[in-house]
């Protein structure tokens, strides 16, 4: 049966641990060092008591300020902020002091207060949560904002700040001695870049950027695909295409089985074969796929979420971002596409994880004769290349002078911006029937060669 919110339930006294709060205070009076650790560990608004509260501020505010914690310049400290009757006056300072604690302890005491106050910001959360459904009519909405409140409420304060120290250990141990043999970053497969770029990296921004029909979703999922052959979790947010689409190219590339006939039907036995064989190994439960046409960046977020339940999550695409819908309909484009990358940006950092994100550019770089993507390309906003720390152009010259038959299957991939490393360019080759990008910049022979062995 499920618990109806009465009024009795929200008028309920909430947690609360004023003892602890007690017992703290007189442990900081006793022994001032403890002062700064407490000071990093919990705050003001963490005690429920006012003049618990009150007095708090001031033993911080005197340990910062070097003067010297005891129990008359605290009572000073009060009264020459009118403080001092509001929290019980002199009698309560005195009542706190003459209490028998033990400061060696006051972790213990710590910890519950920060259990107390985490548990009335959730009371707090949920019934700001309750207010929203009533006042919304979409329930997903509702729920992704739910989650990511939670979140936030049980997240903060958990994470202990690491000193210099602790940095430079952990980021030197990544180098020299990288998880699984990977790279510092999160290898996509294609040699040239892995070499010289180093990968995607962990709470970065890759936005890979190109005009229609270049090739990016395709080259997404090859970056997905080889994430989850190496064994990492990769999230495939597909906003223009369905999750069985995406599927489809994936066994057609890696079984190097013709995409068109597959969708006509038009298989051999050899190719079914070939399909059967060539995915049989396929990493499925590394791969986490959705499909969604209309998603903002709460719903993915909450997709995030729910994945990290149960596995680290190593690689999130999004396919593509202008297909996003902006939490804001009214508001002009250039900010709806700068909140959505904004967004992206943060979650990389939150998640510690690659963010890579399909653009789409416009066409008004053609009309002026110009052929390579530039950064002045990217549609709508430029928060795009702002929030983004890697800027990545795929190019295929045959998409634009179809008639020269010497630029059959070229690509090219320009990093026009790193904030952490170099600019590049690449050369690769554009294998177009099974939708395959390779490092081999060497075209396909043509058909009617073949039978000379050339």
């Amino acid at each position: 049966m499920k618990p109806k919110a009465t009024r009795e339930i929200l008028d309920r006294m909430p947690p609360a641990a004023v003892d602890a709060e007690r017992a703290l205070l007189c442990s900081m009076l006793v022994k001032p060092a403890i002062i700064p650790d407490v000071a990093d560990s919990i705050n003001a608004a963490d005690f429920y008591n006012r003049a618990n509260a009150a007095i708090l501020r001031h033993l911080v505010g005197m340990a910062a300020d070097g003067t010297t914690i005891g129990l008359d310049t605290l009572q000073l400290s009060l009264r020459e902020a009118g403080e001092l009757e509001a929290i019980g006056g002199a009698a309560y300072l005195a009542e706190l002091f003459e209490a028998t604690y033990t400061p060696s302890a006051y972790r213990t005491h710590l910890a519950a207060i920060t259990k107390a106050a985490k548990l009335r910001a959730v009371i707090g959360t949920a019934t700001g949560i309750l207010t929203d459904a009533y006042g919304n009519d979409d329930p997903v909405e509702v729920a992704s904002n739910a989650a990511e409140r939670l979140l936030a409420v049980t997240a903060a304060g958990t994470r202990k700040k690491p000193t210099a120290g602790d940095v430079f250990a952990q980021t030197l141990q990544s180098i020299v001695e990288p998880r699984d043999d990977e790279r510092f970053g999160l290898a996509t497969g294609l040699q040239g870049y892995d070499n010289d770029i180093g990968g995607l990296f962990p709470n970065e921004l890759a936005v890979l950027a190109a005009r229609p029909s270049m090739g990016k979703s395709a080259l997404a999922a090859q970056i997905f695909l080889h994430s989850a052959e190496r064994g990492r979790h990769a999230l495939f947010i597909t906003l223009e295409m369905s999750a069985r689409e995406l599927a489809t190219r994936i066994l057609s590339s890696r079984a190097g089985v013709d995409l068109q006939r597959i969708r006509t039907g038009n298989l051999t036995q050899e190719d079914r074969r070939a399909l059967v064989d060539g995915n049989a190994d396929l990493p499925v439960e590394f791969m986490h796929l959705v499909d969604q046409s209309r998603m903002t960046t709460a719903g993915i977020r909450w997709e995030v979420m729910r994945l990290r339940q149960k596995h680290q999550v190593d690689l999130l695409v999004v396919d593509y971002l202008t297909r996003l819908q902006p939490a804001d309909p009214r508001a002009q484009r250039y900010l709806q596409i700068g909140a959505m990358t904004g967004d992206l940006k943060r979650f990389a950092l939150e998640f510690n994880l690659p963010v890579l994100c399909l653009a789409q550019l416009g066409r008004g770089a053609e009309g002026k004769g110009e052929t390579r993507p530039r950064l002045s390309h990217l549609r709508e906003s430029g928060d795009i290349e702002q929030d983004a720390d890697v800027v990545m152009f795929l190019h295929r010259p045959e998409r634009v002078d179809r008639d020269d038959p010497d630029l059959r299957g070229k690509a090219f991939l320009y990093v026009e911006k790193n904030r952490n490393g170099p600019c590049a360019e690449f050369e690769m080759h554009f294998d177009g029937r099974i939708g395959r990008f390779t490092n081999d910049a060497t075209p396909a022979p043509y058909p009617e060669f073949q039978q000379w062995g050339r």
